[in-house]
């Protein structure tokens, strides 16, 4: 009973908020990191960086400590995948929008009839999905690299990764 009271307190208050923090703060230093490797080896801007501060001697640094950054940044967001979706489930609920759309003859007219709020949750759902696929995709063709280094094909992923994880906390 206890446990019980404990949990239905812990799931009354929106967890989502506080699960967040970590998988932004890791993703968005894995993308930074990203971003700055690209620009100390790109031959176009490399040399302007290197009037502001050389990061030659630190690249291979700059890229280990980003790997790692968007392994914690995935693994952090599973907890908030997972909050938001039980308060997507319970603001679905809330609408009753389940039991409308089974009871609908034309389910098109239904889901455009969706409460604003429910449209935005799936908005940003998706659009997370997209930034949490590019953290993925970083991942995996990065783990077997050396040294773990981004190529630039990593580099354009982080920044659209970055779009990505902005726009959906803006919503």
């Amino acid at each position: 009973l206890l446990v019980q009271r404990l949990l239905m307190h812990c799931f009354s208050h929106p967890l989502h908020s506080a699960a967040i923090h970590f998988p932004i703060a890791f993703l968005s230093l894995s993308y930074c990191l990203d971003f700055a490797y690209g620009l100390a080896t790109f031959p176009q801007t490399a040399s302007h960086v290197r009037q502001l501060y050389n990061l030659t001697p630190y690249l291979g640094e700059i890229a280990r400590i980003s790997y790692y950054a968007n392994i914690l940044g995935l693994l952090s967001a599973v907890g908030a995948v997972f909050t938001g979706l039980i308060e997507l489930g319970a603001l679905i609920k809330r609408q009753g929008l389940l039991n409308k759309l089974q009871k609908s003859n034309n389910t098109a007219k239904t889901a455009k009839g969706m409460h604003p709020k429910v449209i935005w949750a799936l908005v940003h759902a998706s659009i997370n999905d997209m930034g949490l696929a590019a953290a993925v995709y970083n991942w995996w063709t990065r783990r077997s690299a050396e040294l773990n280094l981004p190529t630039d094909t990593n580099i354009l992923v982080s920044a659209i990764g970055m779009t990505f994880l902005f726009a959906a906390g803006y919503i």
